[in-house]
Formats: C-alpha cells, structure tokens, sequence
C-alpha cells in the first residue's frame, strides 16, 4: 500500500512539473495571465512537488523497518564488513543442555494413617508408674518432718505427743501402713539388714539395756540421720543412729 502511495505522489509530481508548459494550450485565451503568474506558479509547484517526494520517503522508511522485523530481506539492513566473524567453542550451546535448571523435586511425605489428609503423630510414651513403696517412704519421711518439736510421752501415738514406737507407728499410718506399738513387734515384723544396707524410710533399733527385745526405735532419713521421739522431758528431732552412747545399733526394713 505504502508503495503506490509513492507512486501516485511521483505522477502527481511529473503532471504539477508540465502544467505550466501545457497552460497555453488549454488556455489561448488566457495565455497572456498565465505567463505573467507563470514564474511564481513554477515556483509553487515544484515547492508542492518536493514537498510530495519528502512525504513519499518518509512513508517508505516505516514500511522497511516493519519489513525488518518481520524477517524480510531489507537490503539496507545487510552487515557488510570485513572482519571474518568467528564463533567461539565457549559460546557454542549445547542443544541437549536445558536452558534453565529445575528446581530439586520435593521430598516424598509418606502417610501411615487411614486418611491421605492425616498426619502422623508419634505417641507420647507414658510415665512409669510411680513405686507404691517409694510412695509410702516419701509420705512416711514428710509426716515425721512436720512433727519435729512435739513433746515426748511414754504410751502415747501422736498426733500432739508421742513416745519412740508411737512416732514411727503414727508416721507411717499416714503412709497407709500399719505397725505395732512397741519397739519389739516392730522389730519382729521387718526384714533385718545390716547398718550398711540402710535407705531413708528403715527403721533404726536400740539395745541399751542387754534385753532381748530392742529399747528404742526411729525413723531412718538418710546420712546417718533418723526422727526419734528419745526419752521422756525432750522433743521429736533429729539425731545420728549413733546417738545413743553404748547401745547396739541394728535396722530393719518393712516388707
């Protein structure tokens, strides 16, 4: 399209050129006007034409480069150039090599459960249960604890006053078990261990008097230490299983 535009501006161009050569004949007549106008005429006109062939070759221009783009062959787009060109083997690409790398494929999930959309949890495995004995021990020890200061009184198993064999009866009843009151079936109901052997929770006996029955009886608390109610005019406390001057020393442990 853009070239026959060029070509009707080039007619019109040559026909502006050779109207004033062609005005005396149409015109006899008005011969003597025209030629008087010719020179400023001529002038206007071949102003027009050049005018015309401007506007021709810059229409043409956006036709080649369009004509460029499209992968036409432009003769004015052509490299001409002496320089031989070369390629390279590091710019050589390779046709089986990607352009881009993919990204690593996700780490395969695999669901154990009964559902796809289930989420396996790993149980939370379950405390042991707690010793019964240990427990009994614990409570036995702490009961003692709270009664340390509270008077001695022969015979009597607390919870305000308390003689040796009433403490450690009374102790351990809040534990849940039950013992004698009397240094000798205590020692007649445990296991007899040596001093060696004791744990916190034993029972620690006293032979002060050369009898075959102990004379005395506390609560073992570990260290070397035991809760007894001693003798009457003093308190519940604390003392060394060694406390007692002369005395054979022997413990026992509840079954």
């Amino acid at each position: 399209m853009l070239r026959s535009n060029c070509n009707t501006f080039a007619t019109m161009r040559l026909q502006l050129l050779s109207l004033p050569q062609s005005l005396p004949q149409r015109f006899p007549q008005g011969f003597s006007l025209a030629h008087q106008s010719r020179r400023r005429l001529s002038a206007a006109l071949r102003a027009l034409a050049v005018i015309a062939a401007f506007v021709c070759v810059m229409a043409a221009a956006p036709a080649a480069s369009a004509r460029s783009v499209a992968g036409e062959y432009t003769p004015a787009a052509t490299l001409t150039t002496d320089a031989p060109v070369v390629f390279t083997e590091s710019a050589a690409m390779s046709v089986d090599s990607p352009l881009l790398t993919p990204p690593p494929a996700p780490a395969s999930v695999t669901n154990t459960g009964s559902s796809p959309s289930a989420t396996a949890v790993a149980e939370p495995t379950p405390a042991p249960a707690p010793d019964p004995r240990q427990v009994a021990i614990a409570s036995a020890i702490a009961a003692a604890i709270s009664k340390i200061g509270s008077p001695y009184s022969y015979g009597a198993a607390g919870p305000y006053a308390f003689d040796c064999s009433g403490f450690t009866r009374w102790v351990y009843q809040q534990a849940g078990i039950t013992l004698d009151h009397y240094s000798g079936a205590q020692w007649a109901n445990t296991i007899h261990i040596s001093i060696d052997q004791l744990q916190p929770g034993d029972l620690v006996f006293d032979w002060g008097f050369g009898g075959s029955a102990p004379d005395h009886v506390g609560l073992y608390v570990g260290d070397g230490m035991m809760i007894h109610a001693p003798s009457g005019g003093t308190s519940v406390r604390y003392d060394s299983i060694w406390w007692w001057s002369g005395a054979t020393v022997a413990a026992g442990r509840l079954p």
